[in-house]
C-alpha cells in the first residue's frame, strides 16, 4: 500500500534474531539500493491478471477518470531486482516520459499525479520482505476528451541529485469527468424579480473524489501556487441582470459536493435593470460616471424576461472543458 512514512531507518527484527539492514544507508555492509525491472497495473477485476504496463491494443490499456471516486486512481505492481527486508522505507520518483532526468521539476507529471508536486517529489513506500511492492497514485482531474499518460518511474535515493538506475515506463488513458446537469434548488420553478435570490446546484455524471480538493500546483519556479481543483465556470445573460454571490466572486466557483445528493451549490442574485419609464426619460438618461478599477455595463433598454446561465467545468491548467449546460430562470 501507498503510505507517507518516517525517513529511512534500520529495521530491527524480532529479539534474539539478526538485524535486517535497509538498502540505501550509510550503515556498513548495507545493500544497494535495487532497480526496478518491472512495471504491471494491478487489475481489481481479476487480480491474479495484471494488465501490461504498456498496452499493444486499446482494449488492454489501463484506464481511469482522475478525480472520480473509485476510478481515480491507478496501482503500480513493481518487481525489483532483489528482495528487501520487510520495514524498510523505499522512495520512488515519477517522471515524465519524454523529459530528460536530470533532477529538472517534472511539470508534466506534476500536473497528472496530485500526489507529486513541489512539496513531495517522491513516494515513500514500506517493503514486504520481498521483491515485490505496490504504488497507488491518485491521477489528476481532465476535462474535454481522454488522453494518454505516458511516464516512468524508478527507486530513487534521497540524496541531492541522485536519479534513479534505469526508471520503467507505463502508461495509461485518463477519461474526462463530465458535468451531468444544472438545476435550480430554491425556488424550483417560481419566475423571479429584482432582488430575489436563486440557490443552483451542479451536479456531475459520477461522484468526485475529495481527495482532489486541494490539488495546488507551482507552474513554475517564479510563480505563485495555483490551484488545480474542480471548479465551474459560469456566464449570465444578460449580464447585468444577475450576479454570483457574493458579488466580488469571479464567473467561477470550485466545485464542493457538499451535499448528500452530490451537488456543489451556489447562490445567484438578481439584479434586474429597470425599463426607462418613456423615450423622453431615456433620452436624458445620462452615462453613469466610471470608477476606476470597476468595470461598468451600460444597462439594457427594457427588463428582461429571461435569464440565461450556462455553466462549464473547467480547472487552471486546462482552461474550460467538455459540455456546456444552460439554466433559463423566467423573470416577473
Amino acid at each position: 500500500m501507498f503510505r507517507y512514512l518516517a525517513p529511512a531507518f534500520i529495521m530491527a527484527a524480532c529479539a534474539g534474531q539478526a538485524v535486517a539492514l535497509c538498502p540505501g544507508t550509510d550503515v556498513p555492509g548495507a545493500p544497494l539500493l535495487p532497480a526496478v525491472t518491472a512495471v504491471e497495473f494491478y487489475n481489481a477485476a481479476v487480480p491474479a491478471k495484471p494488465l501490461k504496463a504498456v498496452a499493444t491494443t486499446e482494449t488492454d490499456r489501463m484506464q481511469v477518470t482522475g478525480g472520480v471516486v473509485g476510478k481515480g486512481s491507478l496501482t503500480l505492481n513493481l518487481t525489483l531486482s532483489s528482495e528487501v527486508a520487510a520495514g524498510c522505507e523505499l522512495s520512488f520518483s515519477l517522471f515524465d516520459a519524454a523529459t530528460p532526468i536530470n533532477g529538472q521539476r517534472q511539470t508534466a507529471t506534476e500536473q497528472v499525479f496530485p500526489a507529486i508536486n513541489v512539496h513531495r517529489n517522491y513516494l515513500r513506500v514500506m517493503s514486504n520482505g520481498t521483491n515485490k511492492v505496490q504504488v497507488t497514485l491518485p491521477v489528476g482531474i481532465r476535462l474535454g476528451n481522454s488522453a494518454i499518460h505516458r511516464h516512468r518511474i524508478g527507486l530513487s535515493s534521497l540524496r541531492v541529485n541522485q536519479t534513479p538506475e534505469t526508471p520503467q515506463t507505463f502508461e495509461f488513458r485518463n477519461n474526462p469527468i463530465q458535468i451531468k446537469e444544472i438545476r435550480r434548488i430554491s425556488p424550483t420553478a417560481a419566475s423571479v424579480r429584482d432582488g430575489d435570490r436563486v440557490e443552483m446546484a451542479v451536479y456531475l455524471q459520477e461522484p468526485l473524489d475529495v481527495a482532489t480538493y486541494e490539488y495546488d500546483l507551482l507552474p513554475s519556479l517564479s510563480s505563485e501556487y495555483r490551484s488545480n481543483s474542480l471548479r465551474v465556470e459560469f456566464t449570465i445573460s444578460p449580464s447585468d441582470a444577475a450576479y454570483l454571490l457574493p458579488r466580488e466572486t469571479r464567473s467561477y466557483v470550485y466545485f464542493r459536493p457538499e451535499f448528500a445528493d452530490g451537488s456543489s451549490r451556489t447562490g445567484l442574485m438578481i439584479d434586474v435593470p429597470e425599463a426607462p419609464a418613456s423615450k423622453e426619460l431615456k433620452k436624458k438618461t445620462e452615462t453613469p460616471l466610471a470608477l476606476p478599477g470597476r468595470l461598468t455595463l451600460p444597462k439594457s433598454d427594457q427588463t428582461p424576461t429571461t435569464i440565461t446561465i450556462t455553466a462549464q467545468l473547467s480547472t487552471y491548467f486546462s482552461g474550460p472543458g467538455g459540455q456546456t449546460l444552460t439554466l433559463q430562470i423566467p423573470v416577473n
